[in-house]
């Protein structure tokens, strides 16, 4: 619909292309994106959770690696990254390019932490249904909270995957992946101590 034209059109990015977000907006002065993220605890513990989530991250890592580079100049050596260093490198990789984006055009991008969305989803939505010009109302908002898009996995709807869901999830995953959550949060450290746009980053989504 957007290739063709259409006035409005809502787009699901992949999680790997938070880079081009300044050429879209450049280009289409109307447009608005939303950048959804966990912080990086949050995140080091749900993507350990998960196999699935270690081969996605693989697959991406090389490019992610070059991206993070051209960005910040820091001499990271995919070959030596740990687990948790993967999923830290990853994360870090599309935050940076998010808050480079925002530099640039914080009037078309909002940031939206998914944990402070779960706390008060209602208002979240009507917010940011406003920010996109398009206008919800507490009804229609309501109903949507209260549908099972809240209580199953997005890409895989036949499985539940509620707040309370994941809240269980992540909490199992932080007792069983302690040790990697805590390789990826030194590795960020070391990072922040190399380059200043890390830790200007980090001040917004850490």
């Amino acid at each position: 619909l957007w290739g063709r034209g259409a006035s409005k059109t809502l787009i699901k990015a992949t999680s790997i292309c938070t880079d081009l977000m300044p050429c879209h907006l450049s280009e289409q002065t109307e447009a608005r994106s939303i950048f959804v993220f966990n912080r990086l605890e949050t995140h080091l513990a749900a993507m350990l959770a998960s196999d699935n989530h270690q081969v996605d991250l693989k697959n991406f890592a090389r490019m992610r690696v070059q991206r993070l580079r051209h960005m910040t100049s820091l001499d990271i050596r995919l070959d030596q990254l740990g687990a948790g260093q993967l999923v830290a490198m990853s994360w870090l990789c599309e935050t940076v390019s998010a808050y480079l984006a925002r530099q640039t055009h914080s009037s078309q991008i909002r940031l939206v932490d998914f944990d402070g969305f779960l706390a008060n989803p209602q208002d979240m939505l009507i917010d940011l249904h406003a920010f996109l010009g398009t206008a919800v109302t507490p009804a229609a908002a309501d109903q949507a909270i209260n549908s099972s898009i809240m209580r199953t996995y997005s890409k895989a709807p036949e499985y539940e995957y509620s707040p309370q869901a994941r809240t269980h999830l992540l909490a199992d995953s932080r007792i069983k992946n302690q040790p990697t959550i805590n390789e990826g949060l030194n590795w960020i450290d070391q990072q922040a101590k190399e380059s200043q746009l890390v830790v200007e980053a980090l001040t917004l989504f850490c």
